[in-house]
């Protein structure tokens, strides 16, 4: 990812910055280019291992996963605060899939099949799955 250059991988906002984010705000909100449209993700970073991608249902967006990535990144110590230089969970990716939350809204026949497509490349391309 090119930080701040191409308009599909622009980045829009570094969480952490003189305590203005939520708790549960993503370390970082981004844009990919799919197929010509630009799909938005956000990116918990962790500490290692597989990555993991959330995918909404319908009418969501990525924004209902933050309270559940603090959820496991707290998952037995709620007294501490989320620190990534410590934590051994991994990265933690959620899209808004293409027509919903800040992704754009071509006008498609939207697919089951054409979702599918999306979140492969995704995983391939962005979260680096092999």
């Amino acid at each position: 990812m090119v930080e701040g250059g191409t308009e599909e991988e622009c980045v829009l906002r570094e969480a952490g910055m003189a305590g203005t984010a939520p708790a549960d705000a993503a370390d970082l909100i981004a844009y990919w280019r799919w197929n010509g449209h630009l799909i938005r993700y956000r990116l918990w970073r962790g500490g290692g291992g597989t990555p993991l991608v959330c995918v909404h249902g319908f009418a969501a967006s990525s924004a209902q996963w933050g309270r559940l990535v603090r959820a496991l990144r707290r998952a037995g110590d709620v007294s501490q605060p989320v620190d990534a230089s410590r934590d051994a969970s991994p990265d933690v990716y959620a899209l808004d899939m293409l027509g919903f939350g800040h992704s754009e809204s071509p006008a498609l026949s939207y697919t089951q099949h054409l979702w599918e497509a999306l979140v492969v490349d995704f995983c391939l391309e962005v979260a680096g799955a092999a």
